[in-house]
């Protein structure tokens, strides 16, 4: 391993001013990292660092009054209260449908059709509106037991 560069209260200052999720990233980086970014010390700090950074939230899918465009996601500003709302990714295109599977940490997976019983997964961040085409099983499962069929 290379010489250290910056000084351990340098770093620990650093790493205290990002947000709680790249802090956890950085715990993977090393045995040392992962130590001192467990700490309850800095854990304590680094919340109240980043104490009202952080303040969009997803909120509504499906604005009624728009069901079935390409604008059904919400994101509001938790400060103002204003609502923005957020493209759906292309992918998901004008025609077929969608409906959520389920979201974990910001990512929300998507299932959807633009072709008939064609089903695809879709992964996506909102906040950072990127997008990326999973594979299905059981769409693999359902092409396969057609070919059977016939």
């Amino acid at each position: 391993m290379g010489e250290q560069i910056l000084p351990d209260d340098l770093l620990m200052e650093i790493f205290t001013r990002t947000d709680p999720k790249t802090a956890a990233r950085f715990r993977t980086a090393s045995t040392t990292w992962r130590v001192r970014l467990s700490s309850d010390r800095f854990r304590r700090d680094n919340t109240l660092t980043n104490i009202g950074k952080h303040r969009k939230v997803l909120l509504q899918i499906g604005d009624p009054e728009r069901y079935g465009s390409t604008q059904a996601f919400c994101i509001v500003n938790c400060v103002g209260g204003g609502r923005e709302v957020v493209p759906m990714p292309e992918q998901l295109g004008p025609r077929g449908w969608w409906t959520v599977i389920g979201s974990d940490c910001g990512m929300i997976c998507v299932q959807y059709s633009t072709n008939g019983p064609d089903l695809r997964l879709l992964l996506w961040n909102p906040l950072l509106r990127i997008a990326r085409q999973l594979d299905d099983p059981a769409d693999k499962l359902l092409k396969q037991a057609r070919k059977l069929s016939y």
